[in-house]
């Protein structure tokens, strides 16, 4: 049975344990773990309890990296000998981007991906429900990974070519939703719907158009808008990490997100937020 470590503690290090913890022997590592907790999608129900806690003796097969990128340089530091040694498989599948020099600096000897996921989670007062069938991609030179095979079996797992891409991709979508419905308070599909929201919105989309379609995102400005309002509706229901942080008085992914890209863009409306949330 695999030996897997879940870092993080939210709805989708949560949603990860729930999908593997029959399969793997589960361990995790997160500042906010229950004693157990509901999983619930629309074929069953049930509480989770079958994981331990971070134990730096276990010689672990993989470990899924889902922490808010807040906790990267803490969690990296404090556990920095473990990591330092660890020969591994390491697939991250955090928000933004521009953290993957930290994690090659820390993981000199692992095998190291990071890739990107439409899974979609929420989470309420009583666990964490599957808000759809989402897939988690992978570069495609890990696909002959043993590991990384048997992990596949359990929850879906696509490889591509071009994994930044993807990444890119989502950065566009978060970049616009998370720092918008976290200034306002509001759930993703109320962007569409709250005026100031949506014109905040719009700007973001307008400013940074022309960095995406450099990278080949996105060939118009409208399909850049398209899929923000089909990502929003998709996931109406649910607080984007942002906002559930600005809600909670936790730190944000600032950095990872709208910094990332007001670096590459000099959006002002990103500079608005950087300086406001």
């Amino acid at each position: 049975m695999l030996k897997v470590l879940v870092v993080g503690s939210g709805a989708m290090a949560k949603f990860v344990v729930a999908q593997i913890h029959q399969n793997c022997s589960v361990f995790t590592l997160g500042n906010f773990w229950d004693k157990e907790f509901v999983y619930q999608n629309q074929q069953q129900k049930f509480t989770i309890h079958q994981y331990q806690n971070f134990n730096p003796t276990i010689q672990f097969d993989c470990i899924f990296w889902l922490t808010s990128t807040v906790y990267n340089q803490r969690i990296l530091d404090n556990h920095e000998a473990f990591f330092s040694a660890y020969t591994g498989l390491v697939l991250n599948f955090q928000n933004g981007m521009g953290y993957e020099n930290l994690f090659t600096k820390h993981f000199p000897k692992a095998s190291i991906f990071f890739g990107s996921s439409t899974q979609a989670v929420l989470k309420n007062k009583s666990g964490i429900i599957d808000t759809g069938k989402g897939v988690f991609y992978v570069d495609i030179s890990a696909k002959n990974n043993s590991v990384l095979q048997t992990i596949s079996s359990i929850f879906t797992i696509e490889f591509i070519e071009d994994i930044e891409f993807k990444r890119l991709q989502k950065l566009s979508i978060n970049v616009v939703i998370n720092p918008v419905t976290a200034y306002f308070k509001i759930k993703n599909g109320e962007i569409l719907t709250h005026p100031e929201a949506w014109e905040m919105a719009g700007k973001i989309i307008i400013e940074t158009f022309p960095f995406w379609r450099k990278q080949g995102i996105f060939p118009s400005m409208l399909k850049y808008e398209d899929m923000v309002v089909d990502i929003a509706e998709k996931t109406g229901q649910n607080y984007s990490s942002m906002c559930s942080a600005k809600i909670n008085n936790i730190p944000l992914e600032i950095n990872s997100i709208v910094d990332f890209v007001y670096k590459k863009t000099q959006s002002k409306t990103l500079y608005f937020l950087l300086e406001n949330l």
